[in-house]
Formats: C-alpha cells, structure tokens, sequence
C-alpha cells in the first residue's frame, strides 16, 4: 500500500507492513481524513466501522475450507439491524467504483 504526497507528510506503507498501518490509522479521526486520499479516507472509515462491529458483537463466522483438514473463518456483518445495513451498504456502494477502476487498470 502506497499513500504519498499528503499536506501532512509521506505515507509510505508497503504490504507486509500490516501492522504498521493499522497502528497509523487506528490513531486518525475523521476531522483527519480530508488531508489524506480517498482510498486511505476509506480504509479510515472501514476499520472504524469494523471496530464497531466488535463492540456491538454484529458479525458471523463463516467457516472456508482451503483444503483437506485447512480452515480459515471468514468474519462477515450481521445485518440485521438497520444501522448496521445501512453504513455497510454506503460503504459497499463507495468501494464499487474503485474496485472497478482498479480492476480496469485505471
């Protein structure tokens, strides 16, 4: 992950520092997030969303088979309240485009 260039300072997080963004954008507020890019605004804004998830217990496991005897669990939002449904589908609706940008190569 790259974010460079912001009026605040260089952003220059790669993929295997994991760790390191999620401590960086734990510390962000939202009055923070129009001085960065869009895409770092969003991962802001999703991570917030997830933390609200675990506090309020509103996700399922959804057990994957990798191969024989190989699992991972899939956490996925329970959405069946409608706060909950409403700020995932905005953000499910922000990300679209994006994704298909990225996928266009542009």
């Amino acid at each position: 992950m790259k974010f460079r260039g912001t009026e605040k300072k260089n952003l220059d997080f790669q993929a295997g520092d994991a760790d390191d963004f999620i401590n960086f954008i734990r510390v962000l507020t939202i009055g923070d997030l129009s001085i960065y890019p869009p895409g770092l605004s969003y991962l802001t804004v999703l991570y917030s969303f997830s933390l609200k998830l675990i506090e309020k217990s509103a996700y399922v496991p959804d057990i994957i088979s990798l191969k024989e005897k190989s699992y991972i669990v899939r956490w996925i939002p329970a959405l069946s309240g409608t706060d909950i449904r409403s700020v995932y589908s905005k953000l499910c609706g922000a990300l679209a485009p994006k994704r298909s940008l990225a996928e266009s190569g542009g």
